[in-house]
């Protein structure tokens, strides 16, 4: 079977299990992932179409917990480091009324994504070239979203004095942690955790903003 082919089939696949993911440009993404692979180290050289099936599902389960705290509307979502798009381009797929940035600080990965937006015709998204630090001090992204994401990049009490100055009032930042994690009740300087969710793929901590 050639790979034209297995992406076709596993598209299809996520499809029927994702009904959501139905007529999009899926396995378009997929393909350019695997395309960029070899250069970029996006996901798992050693089974890289069942490692993205897996990224693909498990970020269709996060962004239902991500949109369970989101009011209707158009609300900014911002994906911190990015990487390959998981989660930010699946949730591009799924949730086209959400403004996505995708903030990435490696400049190789940040120029992928920039091409896969582009390939895509992706719009309400953007990818920024930066740490979650760096992009708070900018005036148009500080506390200016509704809610923020990390995946696999470390303990939420790290990582969340880099996420709050992105964070507005109220606003939600969710995070995926380890199975057996000890995750604290308060992270940073006004974040306290609200919901703890053990789910198919991954288990999903989600902290608000108590201003």
């Amino acid at each position: 079977m050639s790979i034209a082919d297995e992406l076709r089939t596993a598209s299809a696949a996520i499809a029927r299990e994702i009904p959501a993911l139905a007529n999009t440009p899926l396995e378009l993404y997929l393909y350019e992932l695997l395309q960029w692979n070899d250069e970029l180290g996006l996901v798992s050289k050693r089974e890289p179409l069942a490692a993205c099936t897996r990224l693909v599902r498990e970020s269709a389960e996060f962004g239902g917990i991500a949109a369970h705290a989101l009011a209707r509307g158009e609300p900014r979502v911002a994906d911190v480091g990015s990487g390959g798009g998981f989660p930010g381009v699946i949730w591009r797929l799924l949730y086209p009324d959400w403004h996505l940035v995708l903030i990435e600080r490696r400049e190789k990965k940040a120029a992928f994504l920039e091409r896969v937006v582009r390939r895509l015709s992706f719009a309400q998204i953007e990818v920024v070239t930066a740490d979650a630090r760096d992009a708070g001090l900018l005036d148009r992204f500080a506390r200016a979203f509704d809610l923020v994401a990390t995946k696999a990049v470390g303990e939420p009490a790290r990582t969340a004095p880099q996420i709050e100055d992105l964070l507005a009032d109220d606003a939600h930042f969710v995070t995926t942690v380890p199975a057996e994690a000890d995750v604290p009740l308060r992270c940073g300087r006004r974040l306290v955790r609200v919901d703890d969710v053990r789910a198919q793929f991954g288990r999903y901590v989600r902290y608000q903003n108590r201003v």
